[in-house]
């Protein structure tokens, strides 16, 4: 490029970038000129990507890059964690995420800059024949936009509120949802009291022989009053629900049980509820209306009746002795199977199968958790092809008081929102709620 080629190029380009053309336009004649790369850094495209697209004009980038952050994000999550350990896919997935959407465009924004300049310069100054006249013409247009980079940020704080609501939103769910399972227990004994007594419900925790509740993570105060279950939670909760209580009360129709929360004594808000807590039927009788949870679904006895688990209708049933298998899935192609060991000794411990599970971690090289008289840990077996297809296998080992059970969970892969549906709700329900028939 001749010297008077070059001048009337940076004078079209300084009329068609506006603001800062001292800094774009050598970086553009550098691109023009020479057969070099296009990589440079540009520092308000890295700290403020999306705005600098939108102020620069640059809507086709900005909304490519609004759009594909959160899909993208969502797809190398599901693709790590199926390559990587659990505890390592966030770490991955995140520096994945930070090379592609705050390393990538700050290297090549000012490539993708001068394209879209070149773009611009063509179209306002197609059949203009001297250098005066187009860069009147570029100059008669808008080189950047305050307007489109106000409604950016407004657009993008909205975004950042609504997704940071709900993660507060999953995260008040999951606590209240670990809380209700952790009355799993709980419910069980108030429904064994029940049948035993004649339909009395008891009056509190020591009629039925509890003195000291397992708490949790998240629960301050578990109480039992008149068949009722009061959960009170902790400061270790989200701040929207420190303090606030959570009422279930049993609903029996044809001798089974159901556990539904009552929104009237409730004070943790409906938006926290979980998915487990979601309405199903809402009771029309304004003096005492209730909301059924799938949160406690109705209890299924195994092994001759030694045995009882929660499992909500979603669950196709069968039993073959000691083993229960539940099927889910909208193939049914996910299969839990849950099998009743044993019970121990039923002298003065109560915790026997507990402590051989912990026995049984420390020989696996893990942990296992351990809730009041329970514990449990999972280890993940050999992959298996069923039908020409892949499926991953969990197991899990159970000490619910003296009974031992294990449970084993066959999906396909790759994983399914069913297999992470059950990951997140069901197996908590299954692991505190399992237990021997008194």
């Amino acid at each position: 490029m001749d010297l008077e080629r070059r001048l009337e190029a940076e004078q079209v380009y300084r009329a068609a970038v506006g603001p800062r053309a001292d800094y774009y336009v050598p970086k553009f004649i550098g691109f023009d000129t020479y057969d070099s790369s296009r990589i440079s850094w540009n520092w308000p495209a890295f700290f403020f990507t999306f705005p600098w697209l939108l102020y620069r004009r640059m809507f086709g980038y900005a909304a490519v890059y609004f759009l594909l952050v959160p899909i993208v994000a969502a797809i190398l999550y599901v693709a790590v964690r199926l390559a990587l350990p659990p505890e390592l896919a966030p770490f991955f997935t995140l520096a994945l995420v930070a090379l592609i959407f705050y390393i990538a465009p700050p290297m090549y924004a000012n490539a993708m800059y001068h394209t879209t300049i070149g773009d611009r310069i063509r179209k306002s100054t197609d059949g203009v024949a001297s250098v005066e006249e187009q860069v009147r013409a570029l100059e008669s247009e808008k080189s950047t936009s305050v307007v489109a980079l106000v409604a950016g940020v407004v657009l993008a704080s909205a975004s950042t509120g609504w997704s940071q609501y709900n993660r507060v939103t999953s995260r008040a769910q999951e606590q209240v949802a670990d809380a209700i399972a952790h009355t799993g227990y709980i419910q069980a004994d108030l429904e064994d009291f029940h049948r035993s007594h004649g339909g009395r419900w008891a009056r509190n925790a020591q009629e039925l022989g509890i003195f000291d509740f397992a708490n949790g993570d998240f629960i301050e105060t578990v109480e039992v009053k008149d068949g009722e279950i009061v959960v009170t939670f902790n400061t270790h909760t989200a701040s929207w629900l420190r303090g606030k209580q959570l009422l279930l009360k049993p609903n029996v129709e044809a001798d089974r049980y159901a556990w539904i929360c009552d929104r009237d004594k409730s004070s943790v808000p409906r938006a926290f509820w979980p998915r487990t807590c979601a309405p199903r039927d809402v009771s029309v009788d304004v003096s005492e209306p209730t909301v059924t949870l799938s949160a406690a679904p109705p209890r299924v006895t195994f092994a001759s009746g030694k045995a009882s688990v929660p499992l909500s209708a979603k669950f196709k049933v069968t039993v073959d002795g000691d083993t229960l298998t539940a099927l889910f899935g909208a193939q049914q192609d996910h299969k839990v199977e849950i099998t009743f060991i044993d019970r121990l000794s039923r002298g003065a411990e109560t915790d026997l199968a507990a402590q051989f599970v912990h026995s049984q971690a420390a020989r696996a090289d893990t942990k296992a958790s351990h809730v009041g008289d329970r514990a449990f840990f999972r280890e993940l077996g050999e992959d298996l092809v069923i039908d020409g297809r892949n499926h991953e296998v969990t197991h899990w080992q159970i000490g619910a008081g003296n009974c031992m059970f294990t449970m084993t969970l066959t999906a396909p892969l790759p994983s399914t929102n069913d297999n992470r549906d059950f990951m997140y709700d069901d197996e908590d329900q299954i692991l505190h709620g399992i237990g021997c028939v008194r």
